[in-house]
């Protein structure tokens, strides 16, 4: 393995920072007409295991929409009546209902946070994002909290392609009505300030197997392998949707140490960016009970070192902290890393792992493959 330098982490330039100088792109949809939408081969990160936020720009006409029994979807995994893992869409019903509701199904049962909006109210570009964290469904709109509903257990997962735009394809009563973009799926629970601090942002390259549609004329999955086909033929238009390019300025590296719930893996929850008192790490399929020692360090080893059957990823003799961290709900602990508005931190380059021990498992020992990233201004 080699030290990864931060000229090597994707796109990272401070042009990158800059508002869209032209129109941004998306999907422009209409419910009733023929059945136009993105579809994504099945996937075991389409359905993650340590919670879920997904997320999406739209627009949406309530007073188009035609009659009879409608429920316009922005994205659903598993199209199969009673088999989705989660859906996000309107519940129009047959009486044009304003319920925009994020559902998942899960060991605990189905459960719903919806919330009601008025007619006309989702004309202008809205920002939606639903989360489960094994306990609680949530519903934001423009970065803020509208609903929220008492959850339990995984998420269920028997297979079955992802759509972006529409669900079922029963007299396309399922398309959406209206304009979608960047439609986001994170394998994890993202927190009200995290949403907020990346909504104005098309974002590329986010590692830790989180899925990005910038939705710019193609279903191109911009950060993960989840890239969607266009089927039959979605319209693709320009909008007034105005955002920052992004590139994450971030990579996975090195290998993960399996534990009992498989390969564990650290990610991003926000962009890591001078003065990002939300930034915060995420361990995914960590443990529930057991213990982790999180490191952050300045340097990766190369080669790493194994010790007990672990690749340990830092080098220890550059500047490094240590501290323990608990288990979390569905294996997902969340480390806070607030930065600080220190303008000399810019372009500072860290890596972190986190090592767990969990005594009820197989392997007792097991550790997350490294994070390496950059601090933009």
């Amino acid at each position: 393995m080699k030290s990864v330098s931060l000229a090597s982490l994707p796109a990272l330039a401070l042009s990158l920072l800059a508002p869209l100088a032209a129109q941004n792109v998306g999907l422009t949809l209409l419910n009733g007409a023929t059945n136009d939408y993105l579809e994504a081969a099945y996937s075991p990160t389409v359905v993650p295991r340590s919670g879920i936020t997904v997320e999406a720009w739209l627009t949406y006409d309530d007073t188009t929409l035609p009659t009879g029994w409608r429920w316009p979807t922005v994205l659903r995994q598993n199209s199969a009546a009673g088999q989705e893992s989660y859906f996000l869409r309107v519940q129009a019903a047959n009486t044009n209902s304003k319920v925009l509701g994020f559902t998942v199904r899960t060991t605990g049962g189905n459960r719903s946070a919806n919330w009601v909006f008025t007619s006309g109210q989702l004309n202008t570009w809205t920002h939606v994002a639903g989360t489960y964290d094994g306990t609680n469904i949530r519903l934001f709109v423009n970065g803020v909290q509208v609903a929220t509903a008492v959850g339990g257990g995984a998420l269920i997962d028997v297979g079955g392609e992802l759509r972006i735009g529409c669900g079922d394809l029963s007299a396309s009563i399922e398309n959406w009505n209206g304009q979608l973009d960047e439609v986001r799926l994170w394998p994890f629970p993202r927190t009200a300030a995290e949403i907020t601090a990346t909504m104005n942002m098309e974002l590329t390259s986010v590692p830790g197997e989180v899925s990005t549609w910038n939705l710019n004329n193609s279903g191109q999955d911009s950060s993960g392998t989840n890239t969607a086909v266009p089927m039959n033929s979605p319209t693709f238009a320009n909008n007034t949707l105005n955002l920052q390019t992004v590139a994450f300025p971030a990579i996975n590296y090195g290998n993960s140490t399996a534990g009992c719930q498989g390969s564990p893996r650290l990610a991003a929850a926000s962009a890591p960016r001078v003065a990002a008192a939300e930034f915060a790490l995420a361990s995914l399929r960590g443990t529930t009970t057991g213990l982790g020692v999180f490191w952050l360090g300045t340097a990766a080893l190369n080669p790493p070192i194994n010790v007990l059957g672990v690749d340990l990823l830092i080098n220890p003799a550059s500047p490094n902290v240590q501290f323990s961290i608990p288990g979390g709900a569905l294996n997902f602990t969340r480390v806070p890393l607030p930065i600080p508005a220190i303008n000399s931190l810019r372009g500072l380059t860290l890596v972190a792992q986190v090592i767990w021990a969990e005594s009820g498992c197989a392997t007792p020992l097991f550790a997350t493959d490294g994070l390496q990233f950059g601090i933009l201004p």
